[in-house]
């Protein structure tokens, strides 16, 4: 008994020593167990003048930023100005030509509020860059406008039919473009500006207003068809010259709606309600995050070859033009046997189908296009290239699919249906046989469902 009683009280006390020795291992250089990870609000609170990770719209929606905003007292109607003074910073002025510039966390502004100014400060260099893409996206869409115009319209003569003609497919391009190519333009240039893809043609079309909306769009087609009733142009450069006043006052009207619906969002309250609040631009952190720019030639450079062929796509498309393919055998007198090159627009390819980009004028079909061969020559737009990528795209997407009608045009020449050209498809035996019933306008109308 005694042997057991004391070998029990010899593991009590080992115990007791172990127990003694645990905390010690820690001063011994043992490693203690990992702190529990603390969430960035956490961390904001206990630090404000720390930032717990690299800024992003991830961050944002962890720091319930969204939540802060909307229950900061009266901030339905303070402005940014004056929530930029609550929180410390006495001069920070935003809008256009400004460049409202927070600083660092905690000089002066510290936690919560300094994220959001943050953020205000990149929306509002974003929308400068805005501001100034309207201007290279002008300039870039009337140099464009003006070659495609010089090279691939004909030059007048004294006949009326011509004169007509002449005066359709010019009204019907410059205005596709005013309407299609220009407001895609600048949403691609605003993006690459400010790096950024948080525009589309809607929301941009949307945060300037209505009005600015309906100028763009509508101010220079208007003034142009009832100035030209005035006096009849005799060229499309004539044309071209009498749109060009009225696209310039387009770029006037159109800054001055990005300048006045600026100054309206800063002024009025953060999150005012029925409206769309700064509040709601800011939401989960779309402008948490610095963005790189880009200088204007590294934009035009980007854009530049797809300004090129969106606008050509345009103008062919104003000019009723549209794609057969395998109306005839390749047995011209061209590469691979297509039409030869001058003022034809013919491909054919390895699967010795022809494919031919024809105008419709009337019930009939004019093969040649003025100065065609340019095309090729001067803007490295090949017949090829443009026949195999709106075959593409028809066969994938369907007819007249344009995925770039409500957002910004890519940077890629080669993106899906940047040419979209309709395409008739000869090579079907119904539309063989309607042909011979009734030319290939009529089959392609009928059972192609080409609208020209």
């Amino acid at each position: 008994m005694e042997a057991t009683s004391a070998s029990s009280s010899t593991a009590l006390r080992a115990a007791s020593l172990m127990l003694f020795l645990i905390p010690s291992a820690v001063y011994c250089g043992l490693p203690p167990s990992p702190p529990a990870p603390q969430q960035p609000l956490n961390q904001v609170v206990l630090a404000p003048c720390v930032l717990p990770q690299r800024l992003s719209p991830q961050l944002w929606d962890q720091l319930h930023l969204d939540d802060f905003l909307k229950n900061y007292p009266g901030i339905q109607s303070i402005s940014v100005q004056e929530f930029a003074r609550q929180n410390g910073a006495q001069n920070f002025h935003c809008g256009i030509g400004e460049k409202c510039n927070i600083g660092e966390l905690c000089y002066p502004v510290k936690g919560l509020a300094w994220y959001s100014l943050f953020a205000i400060q990149e929306f509002n260099l974003f929308m400068n860059s805005v501001y100034k893409a309207v201007g290279t996206t002008m300039d870039l869409v009337r140099f464009t406008t003006a070659s495609l115009l010089g090279d691939l319209i004909k030059p007048a003569d004294k006949s009326k039919h011509h004169h007509e003609m002449l005066w359709f497919d010019t009204f019907m391009f410059l205005t596709a473009i005013t309407i299609s190519l220009s407001f895609g333009l600048l949403v691609s240039m605003s993006a690459l500006t400010a790096d950024s893809t948080w525009f589309t043609v809607g929301a941009l079309s949307k945060y300037i207003g209505a009005a600015s909306g309906a100028t763009f769009t509508g101010f220079a087609i208007g003034n142009m068809v009832h100035r030209s009733t005035e006096r009849k142009p005799e060229s499309a450069f004539d044309y071209w010259s009498q749109f060009a006043f009225y696209f310039s006052q387009c770029q006037t009207q159109m800054q001055q709606g990005i300048t006045d619906s600026l100054r309206q969002t800063l002024d009025q309250g953060i999150a005012k309600p029925g409206t769309h609040s700064l509040a709601d631009l800011l939401a989960h952190g779309a402008f948490l995050s610095p963005r790189a720019k880009k200088t204007s030639p590294e934009i035009e450079a980007a854009l530049k070859d797809v300004t090129q062929i969106r606008a050509l796509v345009i103008l062919l498309r104003s000019m009723n033009a549209f794609i057969t393919r395998g109306s005839e055998p390749c047995r011209g007198r061209g590469i691979n046997g297509a039409w030869d090159e001058r003022d034809h627009l013919s491909f054919c390819g390895p699967d010795n189908v022809m494919m031919n980009i024809v105008l419709a004028r009337g019930d009939k079909v004019e093969k040649t296009i003025y100065n065609a061969q340019s095309i090729g020559v001067k803007y490295s737009i090949s017949t090829e290239y443009l026949t195999t990528s709106a075959w593409k795209c028809q066969s994938q997407h369907g007819m007249y699919f344009d995925p770039y009608e409500r957002s910004a045009l890519p940077t890629d020449p080669n993106a899906d249906c940047l040419v979209n050209l309709p395409v008739c498809d000869c090579t079907r035996q119904d539309i063989q046989d309607e042909i011979k019933k009734s030319g290939i306008i009529g089959a392609c109308r009928k059972l192609g469902q080409l609208k020209i």
